[in-house]
């Protein structure tokens, strides 16, 4: 089969138009990087769907595009993600400089962001940035985090919402009617609590910003209340045994109290006995304590020559029946000085 010179000309010019479209398109979706360029790379403990040729943007200004994605193993076992990236000659980045991944869409393409708050050395050519970059953001956690809040929507009540939007729509003016009412309802309720919802909407940015700054100490919270309930979770056993050995001890200290209460009750209502008679005879009490101490004071005086006490016999007398005689006197001997 042979092409006429004319059909030969148009595929000719056909095929020309669809390189230059194509060759357009790619330029427009993928545009290089603007004269000469340089490369640095960053390292990220993740950079799920980063790939070759993803925008590189320095506040919100396109300036390069990424290279090549691979991996490192540290001293500590652990692996890192190492991007390599390439931006215009003439931008320069400072050792303060940090990158992080993010969405471009909802679709999940992503570009490198950098971000350079300057006051620092320039990084040479080829140099890695300092500053570990930001992993990008993890949907699926994210929404996660929205569980509590759908868990306490009541679905009938959802039902009626929609259904009474849909009513709405086709033009049902009595569904359309409560459903007004319905919001100004919320409204209402809205501005009555105004001045709460402002305070909260103030506070939240301060909020915000002391998690911010304390994120290393959140993330170790975190950590630590999980690996406590992984621990937990790992003693299960234990535990319930120990719950069941608890509630067998609390039975029998019931039991206890049950056949000692009494006895108890008269020990505690003997106490405030005590106590009240305390209270009316603090003066003769106090007189108690103060001789027992002048008493202490006397029997520590008696051992002061060393350990042992000092007796003297001042009277030593015999009785008999009726006959009682002194031996100090018939031997006639003296009392010593203590005893006179």
């Amino acid at each position: 089969m042979k092409l006429s010179k004319g059909a030969l000309a148009g595929l000719v010019v056909f095929l020309v138009l669809v390189l230059f479209t194509s060759v357009s398109v790619w330029q427009t979706l993928s545009p290089p990087v603007d004269g000469r360029s340089a490369t640095y790379t960053a390292e990220f403990d993740d950079a799920t769907s980063l790939k070759r040729g993803d925008d590189v943007t320095l506040a919100g200004v396109r300036v390069g595009k990424v290279g090549d994605t691979g991996w490192e193993r540290q001293s500590d076992g652990s692996v890192r993600a190492v991007v390599s990236f390439a931006i215009e000659r003439d931008v320069e980045l400072t050792e303060n400089a940090r990158a992080e991944v993010k969405f471009a869409d909802m679709l999940g393409v992503r570009y490198l962001g950098l971000i350079d708050p300057g006051g620092a050395a320039a990084l040479e050519r080829g140099d890695r940035l300092t500053t570990l970059g930001k992993p990008p953001t993890d949907v699926t956690e994210l929404f996660n985090g929205f569980r509590p809040v759908f868990r306490l929507l009541d679905p009938p009540r959802l039902n009626q919402m929609s259904a009474s939007l849909i009513g709405a729509l086709e033009g049902n003016t009595d569904v359309f009617e409560a459903m007004l009412i319905g919001m100004l309802d919320v409204a209402n309720v809205m501005l009555a609590r105004q001045a709460e919802i402002e305070r909260i909407a103030n506070t939240l940015p301060d909020a915000f910003d002391v998690v911010i700054e304390r994120r290393d100490d959140v993330e170790a919270a975190i950590e630590g209340l999980t690996a406590l309930t992984e621990n937990l979770a790992s003693r299960n056993d234990d535990i319930i045994a120990l719950l069941d050995q608890g509630g067998s001890t609390m039975d029998k200290f019931a039991t206890l109290l049950d056949t000692t209460m009494p006895d108890l009750r008269r020990s505690v209502a003997a106490g405030i006995d005590v106590s009240e008679e305390w209270s009316q005879n603090t003066e003769e009490y106090r007189g108690l304590l103060e001789s027992l101490l002048r008493t202490g004071e006397a029997v520590n005086h008696y051992g002061d020559y060393g350990s042992w006490l000092t007796l003297y016999i001042c009277t030593l007398s015999v009785q008999v029946d009726d006959f009682e005689a002194d031996l100090f006197n018939l031997i006639g001997g003296t009392h010593s000085e203590v005893c006179r």
